[in-house]
Protein backbone atom coordinates (compact mmCIF):
# COMPACT_ATOMS: atom_id res chain seq x y z
CA UNK A 1 0.00 0.00 0.00
CA UNK A 2 1.13 3.58 -1.09
CA UNK A 3 1.08 5.79 2.12
CA UNK A 4 -2.30 7.58 0.93
CA UNK A 5 -3.94 4.61 0.82
CA UNK A 6 -2.60 3.73 4.02
CA UNK A 7 -3.91 7.14 5.08
CA UNK A 8 -7.47 6.27 3.54
CA UNK A 9 -8.00 2.83 5.18
CA UNK A 10 -7.17 4.36 8.31
CA UNK A 11 -10.30 6.35 7.74
CA UNK A 12 -12.00 4.14 6.85
CA UNK A 13 -11.68 1.69 9.42
CA UNK A 14 -12.32 4.48 12.30
CA UNK A 15 -15.67 5.22 10.44
CA UNK A 16 -16.40 1.56 10.34
CA UNK A 17 -15.55 1.99 14.36
CA UNK A 18 -17.77 4.84 14.82
CA UNK A 19 -20.84 3.68 12.95
CA UNK A 20 -20.79 -0.04 15.24
CA UNK A 21 -20.37 2.31 18.29
CA UNK A 22 -23.34 4.63 17.68
CA UNK A 23 -25.34 1.52 16.38
CA UNK A 24 -24.03 -0.47 19.59
CA UNK A 25 -25.29 2.82 21.97
CA UNK A 26 -28.65 2.79 19.81
CA UNK A 27 -29.30 -1.08 20.68
CA UNK A 28 -28.68 -0.65 24.36
CA UNK A 29 -30.89 2.50 25.03
CA UNK A 30 -33.44 0.33 22.74
CA UNK A 31 -33.51 -2.27 25.15
CA UNK A 32 -32.35 -1.46 28.59
CA UNK A 33 -33.45 2.20 28.45
CA UNK A 34 -31.02 3.07 30.41
CA UNK A 35 -29.89 7.09 29.36
CA UNK A 36 -26.97 7.61 31.51
CA UNK A 37 -24.88 4.73 29.35
CA UNK A 38 -26.49 6.04 26.36
CA UNK A 39 -24.95 9.88 27.53
CA UNK A 40 -21.37 8.60 28.36
CA UNK A 41 -21.69 6.25 25.20
CA UNK A 42 -22.19 9.73 23.23
CA UNK A 43 -19.83 11.74 24.65
CA UNK A 44 -17.21 9.06 23.69
CA UNK A 45 -18.22 8.83 20.49
CA UNK A 46 -18.02 12.78 20.06
CA UNK A 47 -14.97 12.98 21.27
CA UNK A 48 -13.85 10.13 18.77
CA UNK A 49 -15.56 12.03 15.65
CA UNK A 50 -13.27 15.20 16.63
CA UNK A 51 -10.00 13.04 16.47
CA UNK A 52 -11.12 11.31 13.31
CA UNK A 53 -11.73 15.11 11.83
CA UNK A 54 -8.32 16.21 13.61
CA UNK A 55 -6.67 12.98 11.90
CA UNK A 56 -8.38 14.03 8.13
CA UNK A 57 -7.03 18.06 8.72
CA UNK A 58 -3.17 16.77 9.64
CA UNK A 59 -2.85 14.24 6.57
CA UNK A 60 -4.67 17.40 4.31
CA UNK A 61 -7.57 14.59 3.12
CA UNK A 62 -9.66 16.78 0.71
CA UNK A 63 -12.45 17.86 1.65
CA UNK A 64 -14.99 16.32 -0.72
CA UNK A 65 -13.10 12.65 0.12
CA UNK A 66 -14.88 13.55 3.88
CA UNK A 67 -18.04 14.37 2.48
CA UNK A 68 -18.46 11.28 0.61
CA UNK A 69 -17.36 9.02 3.45
CA UNK A 70 -19.63 11.52 5.54
CA UNK A 71 -22.79 10.71 3.20
CA UNK A 72 -21.91 7.05 3.03
CA UNK A 73 -22.00 6.89 6.99
CA UNK A 74 -25.27 8.37 6.66
CA UNK A 75 -26.57 6.32 4.12
CA UNK A 76 -25.57 3.46 6.05
CA UNK A 77 -26.07 4.31 9.60
CA UNK A 78 -29.99 5.77 9.20
CA UNK A 79 -31.66 2.61 8.13
CA UNK A 80 -29.69 -0.04 10.15
CA UNK A 81 -30.46 2.24 13.44
CA UNK A 82 -34.44 2.72 12.52
CA UNK A 83 -33.86 -1.17 11.93
CA UNK A 84 -32.93 -1.27 15.72
CA UNK A 85 -34.08 1.04 17.30
CA UNK A 86 -37.75 -0.46 16.84
CA UNK A 87 -37.44 -4.22 16.48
Amino acid sequence: MKPDNTKYFTIALCKIGMLFIVIGLIRSLAIHGDQLSFLFGIGGYLLLSMHVVALEKRWAIPKRHTLISGGIFIIIFLPIAYWLAFP
